[in-house]
């Protein structure tokens, strides 16, 4: 079972803004008719009930959204970048690093979804930049990169009471008499690779049971396969503790209180019973959290019927209304104008490091000196030629912005 996995995403990168000029037969000479291009598009990561794990996205290096499409004629805007919906399990935690820390979004709800990236804002093209100084603009926008991070999605199946323990103790015996599992018991060590959910109806409302792996064999001291598997039991509102019938009740108990300790402390604090199974004569004997004896010798329909009456008390405090939530950056051009540019010297060179300038410098052809004195003017309307002047630009001098380079 994939449960816990990081991936690298990409959002998808803004449209090229166009350049173009009004053409008809009637106008020979018209005005700049070029469009803004296409918003990239957002990562969005959805829960869906029918999505049982996260092996979808094992194996897949790079994970892109859609690009904007580019702006068109006669002011026409580009195509909006396709989202890319990422369907996930219910219950699934996902997290990213930003600049702000670490922040996370908890699915717990058929359809919630976050927006984890946000894609790319689109170019502009070179409509926007006609004016009484410049009335027959060849600048455009290239569109802006989307967002890139690696993003943790963890799985934490939604259960309302978990079955955990030593592995061959009768875990998988106990979902079969609780609910519908019907999983298959084997005689050896670890028959259990990955959980087991079973469901079942109580008074109209449906209840989950999930089996977790062995933590540890019989006579070892090594913890099992079913340790890695602990996250799932974090939403569960019911521990059922299987001991085996060969060993001390005391000493298992500390023992899967050590486990819990070490891998996920959040257990140790759930209400819990003991439950020992007894093979010879198919009973069963129940104990309380502090190992106090509740029953002895309890048989099968009667543990079944004490353990639903626990499983009918758990109060399911989920939202029922999904839910969106918003990770990504604001895709506006608000937030491109308030960022602060940096002017440095490389070398011989002058870097401008800022989004606009960049985006319009990659989306100009710059070949041409009529474009180049075009961009200049651009940057001083934008009051970024005076502070690259400020770090001691000469004419003459070379200006970097991005990949490109134009003298100054």
């Amino acid at each position: 079972m994939t449960d816990l996995i990081t991936v690298s995403l990409t959002a998808g990168k803004g449209g090229r803004g166009h350049v173009s000029f009004r053409r008809t037969k009637q106008v020979t000479k018209g005005g700049p008719d070029g469009g803004y291009g296409g918003n990239g598009g957002d990562v969005v990561i959805e829960a869906r009930e029918d999505v049982r794990d996260l092996v979808e996205l094992k194996g897949r290096p790079k994970i892109v959204a859609g690009a904007g499409g580019e702006g068109g004629k006669s002011g026409l805007a580009g195509k909006r970048g396709e989202n890319l919906r990422i369907k996930v399990p219910v219950g699934t935690i996902v997290r990213r690093d930003n600049a702000e820390g670490r922040i996370e979004a908890d699915l717990e709800v058929d359809g919630d979804a976050v927006i984890v990236l946000g894609g790319g804002v689109g170019g502009r093209g070179n409509i926007t930049f006609a004016g009484p100084r410049n009335r027959t603009p060849i600048l455009a926008e290239a569109g802006e990169l989307g967002e890139t991070a690696l993003v943790e999605i963890e799985v934490r199946v939604k259960a309302d009471m978990a079955i955990i323990g030593q592995t061959q103790a009768g875990k998988s015996s106990l979902l079969n008499l609780l609910t519908n599992a019907g999983v298959e018991e084997r005689e050896y060590s670890y028959s259990t690779a990955e959980p087991v959910i079973g469901s079942v109806t109580i008074r109209g409302k449906e209840k989950k049971v999930i089996e977790i792996p062995g933590l540890f064999r019989a006579g070892e001291e090594k913890t099992g396969l079913g340790s890695k598997f602990l996250r799932h039991a974090d939403r569960a509102n019911f521990l059922v503790l299987m001991i085996s019938e060969e060993n001390d009740l005391s000493n298992e108990a500390e023992r899967l209180d050590a486990i819990f300790s070490e891998s996920w402390p959040a257990l140790l604090e759930k209400p819990r019973i003991y439950v020992r199974a007894k093979r010879k004569n198919h009973r069963f004997d129940v104990y309380a959290k502090d190992k106090s004896s509740l029953h002895q010798n309890m048989p099968a329909e009667e543990l079944k019927v004490l353990l639903l009456s626990e499983l009918s008390k758990t109060e399911n405090r989920d939202r029922t209304k999904a839910k969106n939530y918003d990770m990504g950056r604001l895709k506006n051009r608000d937030r491109l104008q308030n960022e602060d540019p940096i002017v440095e010297k490389s070398g011989t060179q002058y870097v401008l490091k800022s989004t606009l300038a960049e985006m319009l410098a990659h989306g100009t052809d710059m070949n041409t000196w009529e474009a180049q004195s075009q961009f200049r003017g651009q940057l001083k309307d934008w009051k970024l030629a005076r502070l690259i002047e400020r770090q001691g630009i000469k004419e003459g001098d070379e200006l970097r912005v991005g990949k490109k380079v134009v003298k100054w």
